[in-house]
């Protein structure tokens, strides 16, 4: 595990580096989130964490050199809800557009990953809570279900960030006890590394009292995709790591 914590520090860095240059860039655009409403922050806030976060992964992939088969469905699904959860930002999209596209992200990590709910483990009894002909719609409902929620836990500094990188850290440790040993592994190390550089220009600390991006309902959606993917992967089969 220890050996591969240096090696996915290259997404915090290339996280940052992507916010720094792109901030002024959001604000020119109108890439922002504006005060009034609910809303109680000042200023216009640029919304890049999102689009930072995936290039921080997307990045550390490259530079590390990955097995692309093991990631190309997954960044292109991500890509998907980030494009829309972006448009949605700036110009507010339809609830129908938003669900359409997670559906479409779902399946394709259902058609082309095979990212698929098998089974619930041992859910009632000791026998496996197989879903059988349900497999595919209730993957979809749930990949969709944790696309949504962590959208909608999106309403504090840090708040879904600091979520994600709990809920990672849990799969990490799980995965170290496991002894589970392969390319996989470094993937939720790289996440919890690009969503840390996102915090540092987000999170509320002593040297920082506001917000200087937020993360916008692409980084929201693409967070839940990142995790209900992980999730299913590590908890299905023979080789899974640890009990859905």
């Amino acid at each position: 595990m220890f050996e591969n914590i240096p090696q996915s520090i290259i997404g915090f860095i290339i996280t940052g580096l992507f916010i720094w240059q792109l901030i002024p860039v959001a604000k020119r655009i109108g890439l922002v989130d504006k005060p009034g409403g609910h809303k109680v922050h000042q200023g216009l806030i640029p919304v890049i964490g999102g689009l930072s976060i995936f290039a921080g992964i997307l990045g550390a992939m490259l530079v590390l050199n990955l097995p692309w088969t093991q990631v190309n469905s997954i960044l292109f699904a991500g890509l998907m809800v980030l494009v829309v959860g972006m448009i949605d930002d700036k110009i507010f999209l339809s609830s129908t557009v938003r669900f359409t596209t997670q559906i479409g992200a779902a399946f394709v990590l259902v058609k082309t990953d095979s990212t698929q709910l098998f089974n619930l483990g041992h859910l009632l009894n000791e026998s496996m809570f197989t879903l059988g002909d349900w497999t595919i719609p209730l993957t979809v409902f749930a990949i969709v279900g944790v696309i949504n929620a962590f959208n909608m836990t999106d309403g504090l500094d840090g708040l879904a960030g600091g979520l994600s990188i709990v809920t990672l850290s849990a799969v990490t440790i799980l995965l170290s006890l496991n002894g589970t040993v392969n390319d996989y592994f470094i993937i939720p190390l790289i996440f919890i590394t690009a969503i840390s550089g996102f915090l540092m220009f987000n999170l509320r600390t002593p040297w920082l009292r506001t917000a200087k991006i937020y993360m916008g309902n692409g980084g929201s959606m693409l967070l839940g995709l990142l995790l209900a993917w992980l999730l299913i992967k590590f908890s299905q089969g023979e080789t899974r790591s640890f009990d859905p």
